[in-house]
This record gives structure tokens, C-alpha cells and sequence, in this order.
């Protein structure tokens, strides 16, 4: 890392997926049947990892 790890990079971040609102932590599948909405209150879902961001911006340069 660039900078001294804090308390909440220690945080457990999901799977990498984690819903703010209710804490329901989705597989990848589970994200992509319910178009990116928490299945159980319908909040966002929010991604944590870097992985999750190559991914999308693979997927945005191939098809954008």
C-alpha cells in the first residue's frame, strides 16, 4: 500500500459485494440476477475490491 493501513481497510469488505444498507453480502451471481439491488431491501450494491473494477472497465472498453 501507498499509505499506513487504517481501521477500516482492515474491515471485513464482503465478497466483494455488501449491501449498506442491511449488510446482506451477495454472491456475484446473486448482484447479476437482481441487476445490481440488494435481493432483500432492494438497496444498491455496493463493490469493494479492485478486481471488481478492472472487471468493469474491461467490460466498458470492450463493449463502449
Amino acid at each position: 500500500m501507498k499509505r499506513a493501513p487504517t481501521v477500516a481497510d482492515l474491515r471485513d469488505k464482503g465478497f466483494p459485494f455488501e449491501c449498506l444498507n442491511c449488510g446482506n453480502k451477495p454472491t456475484p451471481t446473486q448482484v447479476l440476477e437482481h441487476g445490481g439491488d440488494c435481493e432483500c431491501c432492494g438497496d444498491t450494491i455496493i463493490a469493494y475490491t479492485i478486481d471488481t473494477a478492472e472487471y468493469i472497465a474491461k467490460i466498458i472498453y470492450q463493449h463502449g
